[in-house]
């Protein structure tokens, strides 16, 4: 039950999404930022405990239900994912400083705004 209910969830933000504008994914570097986040705020995912992990587990049909002599179900509405390597493997790309630089330019424009109110 608790399968189709999220299943059901992911359905419908799916749809919404499509309504507003499409379907983005996020890249590599985005879905490792969101997971480090995870991980500092003290939540676990299995995907930091697995070597070579899908990093995104993107695929709503990659375990479950199969019937026999029934087609392979696939991605047809919106684009398929991409896919990235495991969680526990390093990033393609290390783009540290400019995070750095991002965050701090962030950072300078709150705080601006804020001292003008």
């Amino acid at each position: 039950y608790w399968k189709t209910e999220i299943l059901d969830a992911y359905c419908k933000i799916l749809i919404l999404a499509k309504q507003i504008g499409g379907i983005t994914y996020l890249n590599e570097g985005q879905s490792r930022e969101l997971l480090d986040l995870k991980q500092r705020l003290g939540f676990d995912d299995p995907r930091f405990h697995m070597e070579n992990c899908d990093l995104c587990g993107n695929s709503a049909f990659r375990e479950g239900y199969k019937a026999a002599n029934a087609p392979e179900p696939k991605t047809v509405a919106f684009d398929p994912p991409p896919s990235f390597p495991g969680y526990l493997s390093p990033p393609s790309t290390s783009g540290g400083s400019n995070n750095e630089a991002l965050i701090q330019a962030i950072t300078d424009q709150v705080l601006a705004a804020l001292q003008g109110k």
